[in-house]
């Protein structure tokens, strides 16, 4: 038994919808390598392009920060606590730089003895190694 062919009777009613084109056709002859570069990355970087930019702006900001402003009068204070706070800087230098040498010479030593360690030394090598990473 065949299907019987039917005729259906269907309006399809839309509306058309406008929207603005913002397609914008690549440079095909850019003037260098870089200004293709730089054309290709804005088509498909855009954001985020934008966004690397602003955090390069701000690390050189931070990097090169405004001159402070000096106090007028009397700067005595103003010495005084900033001889403090490089004083106490100077001391964490050092603290720290004394540890990176304990670390340094521990690292020194692990490398001596790794050619002629057994596995169990090389075992306890490897967790110093880990516990330098780790500080």
């Amino acid at each position: 038994m065949l299907p019987q062919e039917t005729e259906l009777e269907v309006d399809i009613e839309g509306r058309f919808l406008s929207s603005a084109d913002d397609y914008q056709a690549p440079d095909l002859r850019p003037d260098s390598s870089e200004a293709a570069v730089d054309s290709l990355l804005e088509r498909h970087l855009g954001r985020e392009r934008g966004a690397l930019e602003e955090v390069r702006a701000r690390r050189r900001l931070a990097e090169d920060p405004p001159p402070p402003e000096v106090p007028g009068g009397d700067t005595r204070t103003v010495e005084m606590i900033s001889d403090g706070t490089l004083d106490q800087i100077e001391s964490r230098l050092r603290r720290h730089q004394d540890d990176l040498e304990s670390l340094q010479l521990e690292m020194e030593e692990i490398s001596v003895d790794i050619n002629s360690a057994t596995p169990a030394e090389l075992a306890e090598m490897a967790d110093k190694m880990l516990d330098i990473d780790r500080k």
